[in-house]
C-alpha cells in the first residue's frame, strides 16, 4: 500500500496552534474560575471585617460610576471581526492601519471620560444625598484612585483585543491569573498594614497597570500587528468600523448596563448598605455565569469561518450551538443547582462577620442568576448575531429596550424594596428576555431555537431536577451545623448530578473540544479554505 504523508500548510499549522491554546486557555480559565472562588469566600469576607460594610458598599457604588463609563465602545468585537478577516486575506497593512485607527481612538475618548470623571468627581455629593457625610468623603477618594486607573487602562483594551483575535487564550488567561494572585498579596499586605479600602482600591490599579504593560509587550513580540498613531482619521476607512462598532456598543451597553448602574440607583434611592448587598449578589452573578460559559469566546474564530460557508452556515451553526450548549449546560447546570441547594448555608459562612442578612443575599443570588440556565447554553447564537451586522444591530435595539425598562422598574422596585426589588426586576425581564432572544436567533440566524432546546435540555432534565430536589430537601431537614451541612449537601447534589448528566454529553466531547478533527477546529467541519 502506499503510505500518504500528510502535508503541512500554514493553513494546518494554523489550526494545530489554534487547538492548542483552545486546550491550555480552557484549563487556565477553570483554574482562574477556581482562584476567583477562593478569593471570594475567603479574602473578600476578609476585606468587609476590616474596612466594615459601609466601605465596601462605597466601593461598590463608585465602580459602578465607573464602569458605566468604561464600556469599550463595540470596538473589542469590531476588531475580532475584522482582524479575523483581514489575517484570512493576509492584508497586513491594512491590519496595521485599523489598529493604529482604533488607538487612536480610543485616546480619544479617554479624553472624554477625564472630562466626565472630573465633573462627577465634584459633583459627588449632590448625586448621592442618601451617604452620609463620612461616606461621601471616602467615595471620593476611592473614585478617584479608580478613575486615574481607568483612564491608563482602557485605551488598552485594543492590546486584548488583538491577542484574542490571534487566538493567544492561555497568555490571557495566564495573566489574568497571575493579575489576580499579585492583586490578593498586595491587597492583604495593604489591609495589614491598616490602608483600609484604599489600599485594596490601590493595589487592583497597580496590578491592572502591570496587565496592561504585560498586554502591551506580548502584542509587540509576538504578533505581527504594529500600531502607530500616524494614520489619518480616514473617513472611507472608518465608516465601516464604526458602523459596525456603534451597534457593538450600543449591544454591550444593554447587556450589563443594569448590572452596572443598580449600585447607583441604590444608592439614591436606598442606602449603602442595600447597594453593598447588590454588590455581592452580582459578584456572585458573574463567577457563576464565567463558570458556566468560560468556553464560550474560544469558538469566534470557528463562528467566523462558519459564516463564510454560505447556505451551509445555518445548518452547521446549529450543530455547533448543540455540541457547545451540551457541555456549557452541564457546567451551568451544576453551579445552580449547587448553588440553590447549598447557597445559604455559603452565604452565611461567607458573609459571617457582616451585617448583610444572609438570607436576603442567597434570594438575591438566585434571582439575578437564574435566566442563566437558559442563556448560558445557547450563548453561541448571541456570539454568532455579533459578528453578522444585521445582527448586530437588531440585537443593539433589544438590549436597549431591555436596559430601559429594567432601570424604570428597579427605579421602582429599589423605592420600596431595596436590592431585593431590583433583583426581582432583573429577574423577570431577564427571562422574559429570553424568550425574545430566542425569537431573534431564528429570524436573523436561521437556526431552530426549538431543536436546540429539544436536543440539549430533555436529558439534562432529570439530572437537575433530582440532584435540586435531593439538594433542597437536605438543606430544610438535616440537623447539622451550618458547614458540616453545606459539605455533605454539595457532596451529595455532585454525586447524583454527575453520572446522570455525564449522558447528555456529545460523544467524544474531550477531543471535539481539544483537538478536533484533522485540518480542522474544534471539530466544526469546514468548505473550503477561507477563515
Amino acid at each position: 500500500m502506499e503510505n500518504k504523508k500528510e502535508i503541512h500548510t500554514p493553513e494546518t499549522n494554523t489550526e494545530a496552534k489554534s487547538r492548542k491554546n483552545i486546550k491550555l486557555g480552557a484549563v487556565l480559565g477553570y483554574v482562574g474560575f477556581a482562584i476567583n472562588i477562593l478569593y471570594g469566600l475567603f479574602f473578600t469576607p476578609w476585606i468587609l471585617e476590616v474596612v466594615g460594610d459601609s466601605s465596601y458598599g462605597v466601593y461598590t457604588v463608585a465602580m459602578s460610576v465607573i464602569n458605566l463609563f468604561l464600556l469599550d465602545f463595540g470596538l473589542s468585537t469590531t476588531t475580532n471581526a475584522y482582524l479575523a478577516k483581514y489575517r484570512a486575506t493576509h492584508d497586513q497593512e491594512s491590519a496595521n492601519r485599523y489598529c493604529g485607527v482604533v488607538l487612536k481612538t480610543y485616546l480619544i475618548l479617554d479624553a472624554i471620560l477625564a472630562a466626565i470623571f472630573l465633573t462627577l468627581f465634584f459633583t459627588i455629593e449632590f448625586i448621592y444625598q442618601g451617604l452620609s457625610p463620612e461616606e461621601i468623603a471616602s467615595l471620593k477618594g476611592v473614585f478617584l484612585i479608580v478613575a486615574l486607573f481607568s483612564l491608563v487602562s482602557f485605551p488598552s483594551t485594543i492590546f486584548k483585543g488583538v491577542l484574542e483575535s490571534y487566538e493567544e487564550f492561555a497568555f490571557i488567561k495566564a495573566v489574568t491569573i497571575g493579575e489576580k494572585l499579585l492583586t490578593t498579596a498586595l491587597s492583604a499586605g495593604a489591609l495589614l498594614l491598616g490602608f483600609g479600602i484604599y489600599g485594596v482600591v490601590g493595589s487592583h490599579a497597580i496590578c491592572g497597570t502591570i496587565t496592561v504593560i504585560l498586554h502591551i509587550v506580548f502584542v509587540r513580540k509576538k504578533t505581527p500587528i504594529r500600531l502607530s498613531l500616524k494614520e489619518k482619521m480616514d473617513w472611507s476607512f472608518l465608516k465601516p468600523i464604526f458602523s459596525f462598532s456603534i451597534f457593538s456598543f450600543l449591544v454591550s451597553i444593554g447587556s450589563r448596563f443594569v448590572f452596572t448602574i443598580s449600585p447607583t440607583i441604590l444608592g439614591i434611592v436606598s442606602n449603602s448598605a442595600e447597594a453593598g448587598m447588590f454588590g455581592v449578589a452580582s459578584q456572585i452573578e458573574g463567577y457563576i455565569y464565567t463558570f458556566g460559559a468560560i468556553l464560550s469566546g474560544f469558538f469566534i474564530p470557528s463562528i467566523a469561518r462558519i459564516n463564510e460557508l454560505g447556505g451551509e452556515s445555518p445548518k452547521k451553526l446549529q450543530e455547533l450551538a448543540i455540541k457547545i450548549g451540551k457541555i456549557q449546560l452541564f457546567f451551568i447546570g451544576l453551579i445552580l443547582v449547587g448553588f440553590a441547594s447549598c447557597g445559604e448555608e455559603f452565604v452565611t459562612l461567607w458573609l459571617r462577620k457582616t451585617e448583610y442578612n444572609r438570607q436576603t443575599v442567597y434570594i438575591l443570588i438566585l434571582l439575578v442568576s437564574s435566566y442563566q440556565l437558559f442563556f448560558v447554553p445557547e450563548s453561541i447564537f448571541w456570539t454568532a448575531m455579533l459578528t453578522k451586522k444585521e445582527g448586530v444591530k437588531t440585537l443593539a435595539v433589544f438590549s436597549l429596550s431591555r436596559a430601559l425598562l429594567n432601570v424604570v422598574a428597579g427605579f421602582v422596585l429599589s423605592y420600596f424594596f431595596g436590592a431585593l426589588g431590583m433583583c426581582i426586576s432583573i429577574c423577570a425581564i431577564r427571562l422574559l428576555g429570553i424568550v425574545a432572544e430566542n425569537i431573534l436567533y431564528k429570524r436573523v440566524l436561521k437556526v431552530s431555537p426549538l431543536s436546540f432546546f429539544g436536543a440539549v435540555f430533555p436529558k439534562a432534565l432529570p439530572a437537575i431536577v433530582i440532584a435540586l430536589g435531593i439538594g433542597l430537601t437536605m438543606h430544610f431537614l438535616l440537623p447539622l451545623d451550618t458547614l458540616p451541612r453545606l459539605l455533605v449537601i454539595g457532596f451529595s447534589v455532585v454525586l447524583v448530578y454527575l453520572p446522570l448528566s455525564l449522558l447528555n454529553l456529545p460523544k467524544g466531547w474531550k477531543t471535539m473540544l481539544f483537538k478536533g478533527k484533522k485540518g480542522n477546529e474544534s471539530g466544526v467541519e469546514r468548505e473550503g479554505e477561507q477563515k
